[in-house]
């Protein structure tokens, strides 16, 4: 096996490009040598997303949320979402559970605590992961009251998403 000298990058998706720490970042391989490489882990590194509103005006019935009386609510739904591309031989290390400073919900209609992570083989035979958490702005109940409320579960400014990389 080569031994892969890497480089840290920021990686985000079209609309959702965050910000990026020098040392805590995306690892994508930079050049190769001849040198043999035991398996390791690399990391913790933390990615910042940009938070986009990819729903407005969207009916949710929300249930045992905030202050709010379970029923159909008018809400905007944010996503906080990061593209990890990593190359073939390495594997993304990320708890769903605990690996987002700030979770929202990995599934919104249902308000399920946590986040999401997501896979598929990318066209050079490394892997792209997505990393996706959401939150709800109340807006109106269903018969037109306004009820601002929210974000829910919690704001997602500020939010960072922390995993390692296992080479083997």
């Amino acid at each position: 096996m080569k031994k892969i000298k890497y480089t840290l990058l920021c990686v985000g998706l079209a609309l959702s490009l965050g910000s990026c720490s020098k040392d805590k970042e995306d690892i994508r391989p930079q050049a190769a040598s001849s040198k043999s490489q035991d398996s390791q882990t690399l990391g913790p590194y933390s990615a910042s997303p940009s938070i986009v509103k990819i729903l407005s005006d969207y009916k949710v019935v929300l249930q045992n949320v905030g202050n709010l009386a379970t029923g159909v609510y008018i809400c905007d739904i944010y996503k906080s979402e990061q593209l990890v591309t990593l190359p073939a031989g390495q594997v993304l290390l990320y708890n769903t559970n605990t690996g987002a400073s700030q979770p929202g919900y990995r599934d919104f209609t249902q308000q399920t605590p946590g986040t999401l992570l997501s896979q598929v083989t990318n066209a050079s035979g490394g892997t792209d992961y997505t990393i996706t958490t959401y939150s709800i702005i109340a807006k109106y109940n269903s018969i037109g009251q306004a009820v601002p409320q929210g974000p829910y579960p919690q704001n997602l400014i500020g939010n960072t998403f922390t995993y390692s990389v296992y080479v083997f």
